[in-house]
């Protein structure tokens, strides 16, 4: 259908757009955030925050952008590391010390 005074389509206007699709957090990147956070109370948990951040930004790298977190990802990875450096150095210093 066009305008017979300026000549403009109007089809062009009543074809459907495709909707884009909705990106999701990735679970395990979640997942390691929250062990991360709990690994400063229990710090077995931090080892948990490191298996499921590299598991979580595995799945976001391979979803092809159809997933997101990869900053909650690396954050529990970050804090899994921190807290087992922590955990490492006290055991060692511990030894060390008796």
């Amino acid at each position: 259908m066009v305008c017979h005074y300026c000549g403009f389509d109007y089809s062009v206007m009543a074809r459907p757009t495709e909707t884009p699709t909705p990106v999701k957090s990735n679970g395990m990147a979640i997942t390691a955030l929250v062990m991360g956070i709990l690994g400063f109370f229990c710090g077995i948990t931090s080892i948990l925050a490191v298996i499921f951040g590299h598991v979580g930004l595995s799945q976001i790298r391979n979803s092809n952008g159809t997933q997101s977190g990869r900053g909650m990802a690396v954050a529990g990875l970050t804090l899994g590391y921190v807290v087992l450096g922590f955990v490492a150095a006290v055991f060692v210093l511990t030894l060390v010390g008796s």
